[in-house]
């Protein structure tokens, strides 16, 4: 959701890659 695209940019990772959204 939003807050997994919010970390993406903090992290500039991608949202499947953050451990929140799995």
């Amino acid at each position: 959701g939003r807050n997994a695209d919010a970390l993406a940019l903090y992290f500039g990772e991608d949202p499947v890659r953050c451990p929140f959204e799995q």
